[in-house]
């Protein structure tokens, strides 16, 4: 695709009903223009980083992978980085990372990401990143070196016994190793601590989940972390509009109830989203936007990937992630 063809990545919420509440998200500035001139390129639904990568022989995989603990970052009161993979494909894959709170108090964080490279023997910090939440319109990138990025202004919030709001970043063109995904999380009573991830690029890895990429209509759940294997678990389901790009409540008011009353539940299987079952959406009372809040009863799920989809009139999917865990 062009350069061209590239639109700035959406940054505005839009106003009230444009989203349905996404539990742990906070705003606390505005989002005042695109990251830093990348862009959202909405043929492959990525967000383009500002500096292509330098030409070059690719470094070659360390032969002394990390230890189990090594950047697995865990603080006293419980708080950590779920992964919902472990490698991705040297081409590049999606990552979905959540932070999860064991703690008795909420933590707080950001959507910037430092990425360090396994040498062999060390961590060397060498890239920044951002991830994009999965209401927005975009996949978060990391960063080639060098590069200079500024991340949207907002603040997640992790609640004490909980998870924060799925984060969405692409690796792509990275060299093959193990890389590890750092942030620092503040806990609301003071303090702090860095949390993180490990990830390896393999040429052999299985293709990851895809997020949803571009303005399409799609859905947030909440928990999107679910028990393995527990049966009757009930998950809110929200609509968000044209893929976390505006709308209005007006439009909204449309849309949730010309979905379908059913939802397919979907499990990634290695290649594609294949259909396991269908639960019923139980629609409750509007509320003050006259939107009504819609959840499901999840059946018992083995570990793994999921999606949950409904339709709209033609049979247009609207998509939302859940992992089982």
């Amino acid at each position: 695709m062009s350069r061209a063809a590239r639109v700035p990545v959406p940054h505005a919420r839009g106003g009230a009903g444009v989203v349905a509440a996404l539990a742990g998200l906070v705003v606390v500035a505005a989002l005042a223009g695109s990251c830093a001139g990348s862009e959202f390129d909405p043929g492959t639904g990525r967000t383009v980083p500002p500096t292509a990568r330098a030409a070059g022989s690719v470094r070659p995989r360390p032969a002394t992978p990390p230890p189990p603990s090594a950047g697995r970052g865990v603080s006293t009161d419980g708080v950590t980085v779920w992964a919902d993979v472990a490698a991705v494909p040297q081409q590049g894959g999606d990552v979905v990372l959540a932070v999860r709170n064991a703690g008795t108090a909420p933590v707080r964080y950001g959507v910037p990401w430092s990425v360090a490279w396994w040498d062999g023997g060390e961590w060397v910090e060498e890239r920044r990143a951002w991830s994009c939440l999965e209401s927005w319109p975009c996949v978060g990138l990391a960063a080639q070196p060098g590069s200079t990025i500024t991340a949207p202004a907002v603040l997640l919030t992790a609640p004490a016994g909980g998870d924060g709001p799925l984060e969405l970043i692409d690796l792509l063109d990275l060299d093959p190793g193990w890389y590890r995904l750092s942030k620092g999380v503040e806990r609301v009573a003071g303090g702090s601590v860095t949390v993180s991830a490990v990830v390896e690029v393999s040429a052999s890895a299985p293709l990851t989940p895809p997020a949803p990429r571009g303005s399409t209509h799609r859905l947030t759940l909440a928990p999107a972390l679910v028990a393995a294997d527990r049966e009757g678990q009930v998950v809110r389901v929200s609509t968000v509009l044209n893929g976390g790009a505006g709308g209005s409540v007006e439009e909204l008011q449309r849309v949730e109830p010309s979905l379908s009353s059913n939802a397919e539940i979907e499990r990634w299987d290695g290649e594609r989203w294949a259909r396991v079952g269908t639960v019923p959406v139980d629609r409750g009372d509007p509320d003050q936007s006259g939107i009504a809040a819609t959840r499901v009863r999840l059946p018992s799920l083995p570990a793994g990937a999921y999606r949950l989809v409904r339709r709209q009139a033609g049979g247009r999917e609207v998509p939302g992630l859940l992992f089982s865990v």
